[in-house]
């Protein structure tokens, strides 16, 4: 669709967003998302994605 038209699903996620504690977020090269707490588990996630060849490099 076009640019800047957010769907309802995203317009609703918006006002009522979910409740949790992670701050951080990274995804892979087989689009899995990982979310953490703290900036050290974040690094950590970063670091095996690395190791397994899973980190997605521009």
């Amino acid at each position: 669709g076009p640019i800047a038209s957010p769907s309802l699903s995203s317009l609703a996620a918006v006002i009522t967003p979910d409740e949790h504690d992670y701050y951080y977020f990274v995804a892979d090269k087989e689009k899995n998302t990982y979310l953490t707490k703290t900036l050290r588990e974040h690094n950590d996630i970063i670091n095996k994605l690395k190791r397994e060849g899973k980190w997605f490099e521009y």
